[in-house]
């Protein structure tokens, strides 16, 4: 009997020590945490370079127009860009750490419940033999009365050791699945960081394009580069007055019951970050810049790069850059999405296109990079919401082909919609806070 006892205990004490996964692999994993930190202090340095970047290509489109200003700034965003494309790979590599990190864990959790599933198997079994025996058979077995109350003593210590190892395996098994769990979503994190370090390529890709053709069209020369900004606003107001006489003769009369209710906030931020640089409406911009002194939607801050999202469930209607047709005079690349909800969205300005037409949408969704592209003063991104379809039925907004004497007698496609479908995108985003607006203020803009 007594030998079974102290079998019973000394493969407890083996397994204990066996279930302790710290034990084994506590160099190796301590290395590897190491690692990980290291790579986290790097992504941290990185993130406040871009920051600092961010901050000078701010503070040049501020400044007056100039060939030189005007190269600077996509020079910084260019150093921007591809610091953030260093921290995407910092991600990764910090990620595929941590996954190596998971699967030493699932290996160690493994051969830990495997391990002590074949010694609690030799321990139930021990005590099981014994339990066949009678207490009269115990005790006859035993020279004294002591031998025998210390024998059921020691027997009942095994019992309860092994109910305290089964709950050590059973939490063993919960931090296998854990860990399995934990695994899964980093594969796909590291699959996730790959597509976006792939898109930062791209991004990375346009901006030197933009560089490279200011530099052709103006040779280099502040002369050509003012009279390139001259002839620019020329045809953006030209282009503005063609949009706004075609717009203004569509017949559209608007349904307030086909809409969500104001303040319902029906669509999400396109943004991570949103910080609102220029209102819906008339506003001092809108009637600098546009001809009918109205701005058709809102304007958010965004570094070039910056991931634009969907507003809100839809199908992608169209995609399109009017810079193809009349460079830098209207949204540039735009995505245009009809939602489920009664409101259409438009996106413009951004740098990559992410969206396919006639793809479906979730809110939340990955369709573009905010940049600088069409008629812009400096990277942001333009939001332009639209009721869909009036009170009989009739379009709202829409992707229109028009011929135009603006773009020299080329045919522009882009989202259009009636005067009267152009909706104030805050009253249908999340609420805003005085620290959503570029100057700290609600009323910003007005």
């Amino acid at each position: 009997m007594k030998n079974i006892v102290n079998n019973s205990i000394r493969v407890l004490t083996i397994v204990a020590i066996i279930c302790n996964p710290l034990f084994v692999f506590a160099s190796s994993a301590t290395d590897l945490q190491s690692s990980i930190d290291a790579k986290n202090a790097q992504i941290q340095a990185l993130q406040q370079q871009v920051a600092a970047y961010q901050a000078q290509v701010d503070s040049i489109d501020g400044q007056a127009q100039t060939l030189q200003s005007a190269l600077n700034s996509i020079s910084k965003s260019q150093k921007s860009l591809k610091t953030n494309l260093m921290v995407t790979g910092k991600k990764i590599q910090t990620t595929a750490l941590t996954i190596q990190q998971n699967q030493n864990q699932i290996g160690t959790l493994g051969q830990t419940i495997e391990q002590n599933t074949s010694a609690l198997s030799e321990t139930v079994r021990s005590l099981y033999e014994n339990d066949q025996q009678t207490i009269a058979g115990l005790l006859l077995s035993n020279n004294s009365v002591s031998d025998f109350l210390r024998d059921v003593d020691d027997v009942s210590q095994v019992q309860s050791q092994l109910k305290n190892q089964v709950v050590t395996m059973q939490t063993a098994k919960s931090s296998l699945e854990q860990a399995q769990l934990t695994l899964a979503q980093k594969k796909s994190e590291l699959e996730n960081l790959k597509g976006t370090l792939s898109d930062q390529k791209q991004v990375v890709d346009a901006e030197a394009n933009q560089q490279a053709d200011l530099l052709e069209q103006t040779r280099g020369q502040e002369s050509q580069y003012q009279k390139l900004l001259d002839d620019t606003k020329a045809r953006v107001a030209e282009l503005n007055k063609e949009l706004f006489d075609y717009e203004s003769q569509l017949q559209f009369t608007l349904n307030p019951n086909t809409l969500p209710a104001e303040g319902s906030a029906p669509l999400s931020w396109p943004l991570a970050n949103p910080i609102i640089t220029q209102r819906f409406g008339k506003t001092v911009d809108s009637k600098r810049l546009y001809v009918s002194g109205s701005h058709s939607g809102v304007d958010f801050r965004a570094a070039v790069g910056t991931p634009v999202y969907a507003a809100a469930d839809g199908t992608v209607q169209g995609t399109g850059n009017t810079d193809l047709t009349c460079p830098r005079a209207s949204f540039g690349k735009w995505v245009f999405i009809v939602h489920n909800n009664g409101l259409a969205t438009a996106y413009g300005h951004l740098s990559v296109i992410k969206a396919v037409s006639g793809e479906t949408v979730k809110a939340g969704d990955l369709i573009g990079y905010s940049g600088q592209t069409g008629h812009v003063t400096g990277p942001h991104l333009h939001i332009t919401v639209y009721a869909a379809n009036g009170i009989n039925g009739e379009e709202g907004a829409r992707v229109a082909e028009r011929p135009s004497a603006a773009c020299k007698g080329k045919t522009y496609t882009m989202p259009l919609a009636p005067t009267s479908a152009y909706l104030d995108p805050l009253l249908y985003l999340p609420k805003t806070t005085p620290s959503m607006f570029k100057d700290g203020t609600s009323d910003f803009g007005e």
